[in-house]
This record gives C-alpha cells, structure tokens and sequence, in this order.
C-alpha cells in the first residue's frame, strides 16, 4: 500500500455489530469511517440505509463503498442504498465508487437483470476489482479470507495510519500478519466458543491470535446471540454495539 500523509481526523462508527439474525437491536454487518470530509462504508448489510439516517449521514456525502463478499448481511444493503438514491430528494450527481472482492460487478449485474432501472440511480457507478489501488486520500489492500469462495477482508492506509477490516472469516496462517500494526482492527467474532462454527471466529481464538500483536483497539463485532464473550477482555478489545462512535488518533 503506498502512504498518503494528510492529517484528517478519523472516526468509526458501527451501524451494524450483528449477524443475519436480528437480536438485540444489532442490525448486520456496516461501518463508516469517516476522514476529514470524505467516508468509506465497510459492508452493507441489512439497515444500513436506517442505520445511515440514524446517524444523520447523507446518502448524497457517501463517497466509497467496501464490499467483502457475497453474503445478504454484508452486501443486500447496497441495493437499498442504490433504489433510495434515485429519489430527486438526493439529487446526486457525483459517482459513486465501490470496491472489494473479485466479481463485484458481475454479481451487481445480475441484481440489475431482476431490477432493472430500479437501482440505477442515474449518476456513475464505478467498480474496482483490485487488490491494491491508491484512491486521492487513501490506499487499500486486500487479503484472502477463509470463509468463502470470493471473501477478502481490506487494510486500509490513512494518514499512514492502518485500519484493518477482516469481515467474515476463520483462522488462516497469515491473519495475524495481515492485521500486525494496525490502529484499529474491526474482526469478526461470530463463533460460539464451545460450539465452533465453520468460516468464523471465536473470541477465544481472536484472543488466542492477537495476544503477541501490535494493536492498537480490537473491535469484536458480527454477534450472534450466542457469540458474545463470557470473560473479561484485555483493555485494547471493545464489544461493537449499533451506532457506536469510535475516534482514531
């Protein structure tokens, strides 16, 4: 990743630290990080367009989306974003730009054979598929994550400062390489302890993998009801809950 140094303040917030099962007032996976005046929104699951207004972010200011992999708790909300987006109360005219997994447009493009014009919101979209790429303010990487066919999870480089988004995903050898000296690390954590379920994490593993890393702030997030830690955590780990703001210095 090439570092573009801008001194933007930067802040995450959780619109949705839950699952496909909707419990505890959690709606599915999204996160906005905002830097300066621009924003990129991580996933975009169930809610997000409520979540969105919720926090009073227009729709019209969402510059770039991040999107991990094919799954309806991570991705259906697109179509949501895309169907409001065409009423005049937005009247948007500048593009808007979507990258992630290898795909990414085809997938939308079937969306747009049931759809049709109905999310064709009449301003540019613009789709990147690649692994690396350095946009105005920002660079990105992606990385292979074990949990399906398509899935990645991002590094994302501001002010040369590494915020780490894993989405879905079990252990794999290198995820502790990938998510090493990050400012912020928002991980999956949707695995019981005691009852493991394929292609995810459990904090006891999350634990387990960190515990010699240089991290600044592990977010646990993507709860299941049955996920959600039974012990206390080290300092550094926060339990995502839904319009959570997190700053990053």
């Amino acid at each position: 990743m090439q570092s573009i140094i801008h001194s933007f303040k930067m802040e995450l917030t959780i619109l949705g630290s839950g699952s496909a099962i909707p419990y505890d007032n959690r709606a599915s996976s999204s996160y906005i990080l905002k830097f300066g005046d621009s924003s990129i929104l991580l996933d975009a699951g169930f809610w997000v367009v409520e979540r969105l207004e919720k926090i009073k972010f227009s729709l019209n200011n969402l510059e770039y989306i991040f999107l991990s992999h094919k799954h309806p708790d991570h991705f259906i909300g697109l179509i949501h974003i895309l169907f409001a987006l065409r009423n005049p109360v937005f009247n948007r005219e500048t593009p808007l730009k979507i990258f992630g997994f290898k795909g990414l447009r085809e997938y939308f493009e079937k969306f747009k054979k049931i759809l049709g014009h109905w999310i064709e919101p009449g301003f540019e979209i613009l789709f990147f598929e690649d692994k690396e790429k350095t946009f105005d303010k920002f660079s990105y990487s992606l990385f292979k994550t074990e949990h399906s066919e398509e899935s990645v999870g991002i590094n994302i480089l501001i002010n040369n400062k590494k915020i780490t988004y894993t989405s879905d995903t079990d252990f794999f050898l290198e995820l502790g390489n990938k998510i090493n000296n990050s400012e912020i690390v928002i991980i999956e954590c949707a695995s019981p302890s005691e009852n493991k379920i394929k292609g995810h994490l459990s904090y006891t593993e999350i634990m387990e993998i960190t515990k010699n890393l240089n991290i600044k702030k592990i977010i646990l997030t993507h709860f299941y009801p049955d996920s959600l830690p039974k012990v206390k955590l080290p300092e550094n780990f926060i339990l995502a809950k839904d319009l959570m703001h997190i700053k990053i210095n």
